[in-house]
């Protein structure tokens, strides 16, 4: 578990720092984030936990995924922060808090202030750049006798792009980083003294706290938060849902939540994803949770309610149609009883002979040998002549073997 998580804590670094570069050099993804149909696999093995499953989010919105226990919430924020499902647009900055921290061997001896001020992924790259940049100047320096090279053509570095990287390091206030992450850590119920340890002397709770102060400072574009209230106090609790709804850095930016805290879902997000694991599907709704909650239990009622009534018709149906076996009836009735039961147990054929000829041949088996009278029809025809003829002595094929029949009888007398 622990390695699966730190290989998606690597793989979304790396999808930051993309995302980073891309909108320097492209601009900020502006636009509505919506998924094509897609399926959600079961971790666990066995059928999917979503099937045609779509959503759409957009800037300046928060979701609470919600859904019974087991039905693929988590699973589905994870995919959604690697992004597996959903079609995130590459230059999206995505932050993903859950509770299986993993920390490597560097970051095990950082402290708290450190891990949150490293999650700002565009302060690292520009002090990075500009670093490269005194270098560069350091050693042109050198080559020259101490003095800069006010040839530009012949600089081993951008001028101007140097004095770009430095007026976006001021505009971010990379300078005040440290005190401004001591301050979130300290919202969250750090004291100063657990500030001051190194992560590898925090228990559990408090490296989810601390990945928590590094999403928040991180400011990413789509915020995805797995049960963040878990380890919090009440205080802390308060705290977060004033940051997240009041802070103006998170109005144009997308959150996703998943938390057993109703008031926590009330008071943040806005709209609801709901995960059904009986029909594996993905619906989405606008409104609070509890909006969402109350509407869903006045659909469940009317649909029991309407469960109800279907079962007292079909039990009226089934005493009304055994009613005539029970104790008699006419043939009509009878009939009638029949068709009711055939209504309840829903078959479709109200004709219970498969046979659709009313007249079935008698012998089905034709007779091994030749007929023994040379009649044009190899079987007498086993009813009457429909039409009988007025005067039987005026018929103008009489039977070829009655008188026959008829002669040997008198004969025998």
């Amino acid at each position: 578990m622990l390695r699966e998580a730190a290989e998606l804590d690597a793989e979304l670094e790396e999808s930051r720092v993309k995302a980073v570069r891309l909108r320097a050099e492209q601009g900020a993804f502006l636009g509505v984030m919506e998924s094509g149909t897609f399926s959600l696999g079961n971790p666990g093995g066995g059928p999917d936990l979503l099937e045609r499953a779509s959503y759409t989010l957009q800037r300046g919105k928060s979701y609470a995924l919600v859904g019974r226990n087991g039905c693929g919430k988590s699973t589905l924020l994870k995919a959604m922060a690697s992004r597996r499902v959903g079609e995130i647009h590459p230059a999206v900055t995505v932050h993903y808090v859950h509770q299986e921290v993993s920390l490597t061997e560097e970051s095990l001896a950082m402290t708290p202030v450190e891990i949150v001020v490293n999650a700002d992924v565009e302060r690292r790259l520009l002090l990075a750049e500009a670093a490269t940049f005194e270098k560069a100047e350091r050693a042109e320096r050198a080559s020259n006798g101490g003095e800069r090279c006010s040839n530009t053509s012949t600089t081993s570095f951008d001028g101007a792009r140097q004095q770009e990287v430095l007026e976006q390091l001021s505009l971010i206030e990379s300078d005040t980083c440290a005190s401004r992450a001591q301050q979130l850590l300290v919202n969250l119920g750090f004291s100063d003294e657990l500030i001051a340890r190194p992560m590898s002397a925090l228990s559990g709770g408090w490296r989810v706290r601390t990945a928590l102060a590094a999403a928040i400072f991180g400011r990413p574009d789509m915020l995805l938060l797995d049960e963040p209230t878990n380890h919090l106090s009440i205080g802390a609790v308060l705290w977060l849902v004033r940051e997240l709804t009041t802070n103006p850095v998170w109005e144009d930016r997308t959150i996703v939540v998943v938390s057993h805290d109703r008031f926590f879902l009330d008071e943040v997000c806005g709209d609801v994803l709901h995960v059904s694991g009986v029909a594996r599907r993905l619906t989405q709704s606008h409104g609070s949770y509890s909006t969402w909650s109350q509407r869903r239990a006045e659909q469940q009622k009317a649909f029991a309610k309407q469960v109800e009534l279907r079962r007292a018709e079909i039990a009226e149906l089934k005493e009304y149609a055994g009613h005539g076996f029970k104790y008699g009836g006419s043939s009509s009735s009878i009939n009638k009883m029949k068709m009711k039961e055939k209504q309840v147990t829903g078959n479709p054929n109200p004709n219970p002979n498969p046979n659709p000829n009313p007249y079935p041949n008698p012998n089905p088996h034709p007779h091994p040998h030749p007929h023994p009278h040379p009649h044009p029809h190899p079987h007498p025809h086993p009813h009457p002549h429909p039409h009988p003829h007025p005067h039987p002595h005026l018929h103008p094929h009489p039977h070829p073997g009655r008188e026959a029949r008829g002669g040997g009888r008198r004969a025998g007398r």
